[in-house]
C-alpha cells in the first residue's frame, strides 16, 4: 500500500463507522423532543439540500439547528458534512469542542483538520488521549496511519499488529505487510504473515497479489507458481492458470506443466504441443480426442488426425492413411487453415496417394503464408513428384538458407538428381 492509498484510507477512516450522513441511506435525526416548532422540518431539509449536492446549506442548517437546540447530532452533522465537502470548518470546530471536548466523532473532525493542515504531531497527541478513553479499532487505525506518516514505523506496526489481532481484517494485515516489506526491510515476515493467512483461510485476491508481488521482487519463482495455482483454485480464472504454466516453463518443468495442464483442463491446444515436443504423439492424440468430443470443434480433429499419423509414422498402412484423410477431408471442408490444408496435401503427395490434389491443397496453404517454407518445400515435393522438377528446384532454392531440416535436404538431393537425369 503506498503512502497515498494509506492517506486517502485514513481520512476515509475518519468518517467511516463515525456520524457521516449517508447520500444513499441517510437515518433521519430522532431528538427526543422538539426545542423549537419546526425544528423537525428544518433537519428534514437540511438533510434534502445535501442528498441534491448542496452541502454549504445543509451545513449552515445544521449549524443553526444546534445553535437553536444545542443539541450535539446536529454540530456533528454539521462538522462531518463540512469536512467531507472541503468547506472552512474550523468556527463549527470551536463550538464543537467547547460543547463536548471529549467526543470522539469531533475528536476525529478536528484530528482531520489537524491533518490537512500538517500538524501531525498535534494530531498524534490528540489520538493518544481519544485512544485512553476509546480503544476502538477505527482510533487505533487512524493513530498508526499517523505514525506511518511521521515514518516511525515501528509505532505504526505496534498499532496494526494490535489492529490486526482483534479484527483479523485483511485491510490491517495488508497494512503490517506493507510496513514489513516496503519500510522496514522485513521481507520474509511479511511473506510469513501472507502465507499463515493463505493457508488457514485461503486465497483472495488481495492477499494474493500481494504475495505475487514480493516474490515477484525476490525472483522467488516456486513461490509465484503456488500463488497463481492457489488463485486459480479460486477464481477458475484462465489468466491464473497461463501464468503458472509458463512459469513452470520458463523453469523447463515440462512435466509440471503437463500434470498442471491435465488436472486444471486449461487449454488444451497446449497440453498437445507439450505432449508432441516431447514426441508423445499418443497422448497428443488422447487429449485432441478428448476435446472434440467435448466441443466438436474441429481444429481439435485436425490435430487428431496429425497426432495420428505422427504415432504410426514408422509403421504406415492403408488403413491408416484412409482413417487419417477422412479426418482432414471433414476438417478442410470447413477450416481453411494453412497447419492442415499443408499437412493433407503433403501426405497425399508423400504417399503418392494423390499428388494432384495434395499440390492443390499446399498451393491453398500458401495462399494464406506465402513465405513458409515448410509449406514450398511441400509444393517442391510435390511438383518433383509430378516430374516437374526444374520448377522443384526453383522452389528449393528459395528456401535452403532458411530452413535446415534432413528431409528438406534429401527433398532437394532427390530434385537434383532428377535434373541431371533429365539433362
Amino acid at each position: 500500500m503506498s503512502r497515498y492509498y494509506l492517506l486517502i484510507a485514513l481520512i476515509a477512516t475518519l468518517f467511516l463507522g463515525g456520524c457521516a450522513v449517508s447520500t444513499t441511506d441517510v437515518p433521519l435525526p430522532s431528538p427526543p423532543r422538539y426545542s423549537f416548532e419546526g425544528e423537525d422540518l428544518m433537519a428534514l431539509q437540511a438533510l434534502v439540500a445535501y442528498h441534491e449536492g448542496d452541502a454549504k446549506t445543509a451545513l449552515y442548517m445544521f449549524e443553526e439547528l444546534f445553535d437553536r437546540t444545542n443539541k450535539l447530532e446536529y454540530i456533528k452533522e454539521a462538522l462531518n458534512i463540512g469536512f467531507s465537502a472541503a468547506l472552512p470548518v474550523e468556527s463549527l470546530l470551536e463550538k464543537a469542542l467547547a460543547h463536548t471536548p471529549e467526543d470522539g466523532d469531533v475528536v476525529r473532525v478536528h484530528v482531520g483538520v489537524l491533518l490537512n493542515n500538517k500538524a501531525f504531531e498535534e494530531a498524534k497527541m490528540q489520538m493518544l488521549r481519544l485512544i485512553e478513553r476509546e480503544k476502538t479499532e477505527q482510533n487505533l487505525t487512524i493513530l498508526g496511519s499517523i505514525h506511518f506518516h511521521l515514518k516511525e514505523y515501528d509505532l505504526a506496526l505496534k498499532y496494526y499488529d494490535s489492529i490486526y489481532a482483534e479484527s483479523q481484517s485483511e485491510e490491517s494485515l495488508l497494512a503490517i505487510v506493507d510496513l514489513l516489506d516496503v519500510h522496514l526491510d522485513r521481507t520474509n515476515e511479511a511473506i510469513s504473515y501472507l502465507e499463515t493467512v493463505r493457508r488457514m483461510n485461503g486465497c483472495t485476491k488481495p492477499i494474493c497479489y500481494r504475495l505475487v508481488q514480493i516474490y515477484g521482487k525476490t525472483k522467488n519463482i516456486d513461490g509465484l507458481i503456488s500463488t497463481y495455482k492457489m488463485l486459480y483454485e479460486g477464481q477458475k480464472e484462465d489468466q491464473y492458470a497461463a501464468k503458472v504454466v509458463e512459469l513452470l516453463l520458463f523453469k523447463r518443468d515440462f512435466a509440471g506443466a503437463i500434470a498442471f495442464l491435465n488436472q486444471s483442463n486449461h487449454d488444451p491446444l497446449m497440453l498437445m504441443d507439450l505432449h508432441a515436443s516431447r514426441k508423445a504423439f499418443g497422448k497428443a492424440h488422447d487429449v485432441a480426442k478428448r476435446a472434440y468430443e467435448d466441443s466438436g470443434e474441429l481444429n481439435y480433429l485436425g490435430r487428431m488426425a496429425i497426432y495420428e499419423y505422427e504415432h504410426h509414422k514408422d509403421a504406415i498402412t492403408k488403413t491408416l492413411l484412409s482413417s487419417v484423410s477422412a479426418k482432414f477431408e471433414k476438417v478442410i471442408k470447413t477450416l481453411e487453415e494453412p497447419l492442415y490444408l499443408n499437412y493433407y496435401g503433403y501426405l497425399l503427395i508423400d504417399h503418392d496417394v494423390d499428388v494432384a490434389k495434395g499440390v492443390a491443397l499446399v498451393k491453398r496453404a500458401l495462399v494464406k503464408e506465402p513465405d513458409s517454407p515448410y509449406y514450398i518445400d511441400s509444393l517442391a515435393w510435390g511438383y518433383y513428384k509430378l516430374g516437374r522438377c526444374q520448377e522443384a528446384h526453383d522452389l528449393m532454392v528459395s528456401i535452403l538458407n532458411t530452413i535446415n531440416e534432413p528431409e528438406v535436404k534429401e527433398h532437394y538431393e532427390k530434385i537434383n538428381a532428377c535434373i541431371r537425369k533429365s539433362e
